[in-house]
């Protein structure tokens, strides 16, 4: 895959900004046993551009049909996983607007488990996974509910 050009992750970044999850995903069994993986996920109706970002960066696509909900009907989901969902956060975040500091507690998780990688360290992760989803909180519970031009007039 060729190098990305600056076009490419600023609009990789708009992207995240706007239409892309960055999480720290986590499984456990009975508390004894937990892993913690890092994903960027993008969702949307139009595959265009989960090709192009397929195509950019790789990664995994697929169809997600929900079937009831906010907007039931078929979206087309692209996901790329650990140290290239790290590296892709390097690249975008000089341009991420919203979610720079998601990013970076993503890009230090990564970091934390390749130094640590071929155990769990879950003690060491788990910090970082709740950083993250606090920043979640405090990001939904400071948008205000106002309609897209809204927000374009205060620009």
């Amino acid at each position: 895959m060729a190098e990305p050009t600056t076009a490419a992750s600023a609009y990789t970044a708009g992207i995240v900004d706007g239409e892309g999850c960055i999480s720290i995903g986590r499984q456990s069994r009975d508390r004894r046993w937990e892993q913690f993986d890092l994903n960027v996920i993008v969702v949307a109706k139009d595959c265009r551009l989960t090709d192009w970002l397929y195509g950019q960066w790789g990664g995994y696509r697929g169809l997600v049909k929900r079937k009831s909900g906010f907007s039931p009907g078929e979206y087309h989901r692209w996901t790329i996983s650990a140290r290239r969902a790290s590296d892709l956060l390097r690249l975008v975040l000089p341009y991420l607007q919203i979610k720079s500091e998601q990013a970076r507690v993503a890009i230090e998780f990564q970091s934390l488990k390749r130094r640590h990688s071929g155990y769990s360290q879950a003690d060491l992760y788990r910090p970082l996974y709740e950083r993250l989803r606090a920043l979640k909180r405090e990001c939904a519970a400071a948008t205000p509910e106002r309609s897209g031009s809204e927000l374009l007039a205060e620009a």
